[in-house]
């Protein structure tokens, strides 16, 4: 469980704008570097010691802050290094390194290390949070020439890190799935599979399961590593079995020696039900006309956690059609029916890119609470306003009234961050509501009734 260091309950307008602080960096040179450059890289190592000491003090996840940086800033350098590396000569035409000697290779080295701390001591503005600085001490190590120190004083602007920390805090880890299990009932209401044209329930199945796999393998080719399966019973009764499984051990368990190559195959797959039903609304058989209605649903299902990712219901259609030639008439239903989750297949692979293969998350901070219990009903009250971006909050870390709420979602990351709009005042129980920080998205505090006597004023329902 994370330490959190809390600011006081309460903090001013200004003092949440401009905190003055005390910060301290440090930066190992080598041969060549300039003074100029030396001090960049303090003042620079010296503002990333600042926003890490302003998250810690905002009970922010630093540690997924830190990690999605580096993540989203090796992407930034790599066209860079791509580019020096050509200029220099270090690779050929087709990109393949190229055999340097030992000058080359110290030049190559120099000119790299000169190009990514550059990069790095700009990348992510962090210096747009320091408002102004003093410069209080420089010095170098007594035991060590090339390392340097240095201490500031300095104003930062805490609004500017909270925006900062959201630009970073949503990126996502991608997933890949090992299958598509393609799951499909059929009903029939008042009919027989000899009244839709067929003599046996397979003649009309089979004919349509095809062109489904034809559509979804063109779909969501190279998505699912071990493609596309239409389950049987035995493996129906498989992917139930797995999904009977606590929770937690769903979504935890990823190790073969616990869980079993099998389970981890399924962990990592996807369920499609596809439910159909043909009811018969009435036959003629002198003019020798059917009329069929279709109706049925859709559902993606994620195997890791049994979560829902989405679902349609299809519309109920009821369509006539000719008895007189079978398998003409089969044909037609079967079109028809093939038609049904066609638009859900043909944007299959957009939809698990959306709100599947990459899972965000953002952690909040709730001050001011009297027991867990009032954490646990706004963590359920944000599942409940974010259902659409599958949110779901967990209860991450506590610190005598301080809790952290760490929320995981799908799909877009801006759009996941608008529910939190919705949440500038709320109501909380009979007792109290929570209240937005005006400056600080990731901050809410709770303030009780006998706290402050606006409180009565606020409209329960949700702005």
């Amino acid at each position: 469980m994370r330490k959190l260091i809390i600011l006081l309950a309460f903090l001013g307008t200004s003092a949440t704008f401009a905190a003055s602080v005390t910060a301290k960096g440090q930066f190992t040179s080598k041969p060549g570097d300039t003074l100029s450059f030396i001090k960049k890289q303090l003042y620079a190592n010296t503002v990333r010691n600042v926003l890490d000491s302003e998250l810690q003090k905002l009970g922010l996840d630093r540690k997924t802050f830190w990690q999605n940086y580096e993540t989203k800033f090796e992407e930034h350098f790599a066209p860079i290094k791509e580019n020096y590396d050509q200029k220099f000569g270090a690779v050929d035409e087709e990109g393949n390194p190229v055999q340097l000697s030992a000058a080359q290779k110290d030049r190559y080295d120099r000119g790299l290390r000169y190009k990514k701390l550059t990069s790095q001591a700009s990348y992510g503005k962090f210096n747009s949070i320091i408002t102004s600085y003093a410069i209080k001490k420089m010095s170098k190590s007594l035991s060590r020439a090339d390392t340097h120190y240095i201490t500031i004083n300095a104003k930062v602007n805490r609004k500017l890190v909270s925006e900062i920390y959201y630009r970073f805090i949503g990126t996502g880890k991608n997933r890949t799935f090992s299958r598509l299990y393609l799951n499909i009932n059929y009903k029939l209401n008042d009919l027989t599979w000899e009244e839709v044209g067929v003599s046996s329930k397979s003649k009309f199945t089979d004919v349509v399961e095809e062109h489904w796999l034809q559509e979804l393998s063109a779909s969501v080719g190279g998505v699912f590593l071990d493609g596309i399966e239409v389950v049987n019973p035995s493996t129906r009764q498989e992917i139930y079995e797995h999904l009977k499984q606590p929770l937690a051990q769903l979504r935890e368990g990823n190790d073969t020696a616990i869980f079993g190559s099998r389970q981890n195959e399924l962990r990592n797959s996807l369920m499609m039900n596809l439910d159909i039903t043909l009811s018969k609304e009435y036959k003629d058989e002198k003019q020798q006309l059917i009329n069929i209605k279709t109706f049925g649903g859709f559902v993606l299902t994620d195997l890791r956690d049994g979560a829902v990712v989405t679902f349609t219901d299809f519309a109920p259609a009821s369509q006539e059609y000719s008895t007189k030639d079978p398998h003409k008439q089969s044909s037609e239903i079967a079109s028809f029916v093939y038609q049904l989750p066609i638009s859900e297949m043909k944007s299959l692979k957009r939809t698990v890119k959306e709100k599947v293969s990459i899972k965000n998350s953002f952690e909040i901070v709730l001050k001011n609470t009297k027991n867990i219990n009032e954490a646990f009903d706004f963590a359920g009250m944000l599942k409940e306003e974010g259902v659409v971006y599958f949110f779901d909050p967990q209860i991450s870390a506590t610190l005598r009234n301080v809790v952290n709420i760490t929320i995981t979602f799908s799909g877009d990351k801006d759009k996941a961050m608008e529910v939190l709009e919705k949440f500038k005042t709320v109501k909380l129980g009979d007792e109290a509501i929570v209240k937005r920080d005006d400056t600080l998205p990731f901050v809410f505090n709770v303030i009780h009734n006998n706290e402050s006597p606006l409180t009565k004023k606020v409209e329960s329902k949700r702005q």
